[in-house]
């Protein structure tokens, strides 16, 4: 099992900061967040891209919507949040 170095471990940590609780970034590092999410959710759609980006995730919510037994509702508020990085930053 591999160690991680401690620059690892102190990006795994900013990272969960990020992701949880954003508001305890300085306004700077919350810029970088804010980048760095919305450059993942823009990858183009191909095989190298190893994460879920937009396009992969409104497709996926594409098929959801011809299951019957799945909450529209919910689908729907999934789909608003991933609307949201579709707008420009600022």
């Amino acid at each position: 099992m591999a160690v991680e170095a401690p620059e690892d471990l102190l990006l795994d940590g900013r990272r969960l900061v990020a992701f949880n609780a954003p508001e305890l970034l300085s306004p700077e590092e919350r810029a970088q967040y804010e980048a760095w999410l919305r450059e993942r959710w823009s990858a183009p759609e191909v095989p190298e891209t190893e994460w879920t980006s937009r396009g992969r995730a409104l497709g996926a919510l594409d098929e959801m919507r011809n299951d019957a037994s799945l909450d529209c509702a919910m689908i729907a508020e999934v789909e608003a949040y991933l609307r949201q990085f579709d707008r420009p930053a600022g």
